[in-house]
């Protein structure tokens, strides 16, 4: 009965995980999309200069 209990613990952290990785993989996306034509103009504003 516990490794049961233990399996069912490890299976919905690997969900959670699985979960909060494509969210975050769809909010990368999204700020990618939103804020890509704006990135070369934030870039230049950084004291290294990149771009």
């Amino acid at each position: 009965m516990e490794d049961n209990e233990n399996l069912e613990k490890i299976t919905q952290l690997v969900v959670v995980g699985i979960v909060v990785g494509v969210l975050g993989f769809i909010l990368t996306i999204a700020t990618v999309a939103l804020f890509g034509p704006h990135l070369p103009h934030f870039l230049k504003g950084l004291p290294w200069g990149v771009g």
